[in-house]
């Protein structure tokens, strides 16, 4: 499964780049594309602002139907990200929301990519797919300062070492 997560992550981190290249984080002195993992930034996703913040839920098998048995598998994805606004939050925090909202579903097209082995120093083709559903879009959410929003969407892969 490690693989598949490393794969959407690393892929979505390429086509951020693409899109926006000044949509970055700062983690331990270091500028990355705007999007962090929850479970690997200890303390850094309390939803920085500007940036995309992904959280896994649970890996579980999808049924087919009770007669045909796959070993394909699904994980359920959260995003979360909110904004400022470009002027201080005063007045233009709806067009900032929408444009990470663009920006969320222009780097999640298409909706696949090879699944991909990022433990070694060259990555390395594993023979199948990592693919996903369009992020489904939350309510707006607001605070005095910010506006965020939430979104979902389901990743499924095979287990490393199956195609």
């Amino acid at each position: 499964m490690q693989a598949a997560k490393d794969t959407f992550f690393m892929t979505l981190c390429g086509r951020l780049q693409a899109v926006n290249p000044q949509r970055t984080v700062v983690i331990a002195g270091e500028t990355r594309p705007g999007l962090v993992v929850a479970e690997n930034e200890a303390g850094v996703c309390d939803q920085p602002p500007e940036a995309f913040c992904m959280e896994w839920g649970a890996a579980t098998p999808v049924s087919v139907s009770p007669l045909v048995s796959s070993t394909l598998m699904s994980v359920d994805v959260t995003f979360r990200y909110r904004t400022c606004g470009t002027n201080n939050g005063d007045c233009d925090r709806g067009r900032s929301l929408t444009e990470m909202d663009a920006e969320l579903m222009g780097i999640c097209t298409p909706q696949q990519t090879p699944k991909m082995d990022y433990s070694q120093a060259t990555p390395a083709g594993l023979g199948s797919q990592v693919f996903w559903k369009a992020p489904q879009l939350g309510a707006a959410t607001q605070t005095a300062q910010m506006l965020g929003r939430s979104a979902t969407t389901t990743v499924y892969f095979y287990p490393e070492g199956e195609a």
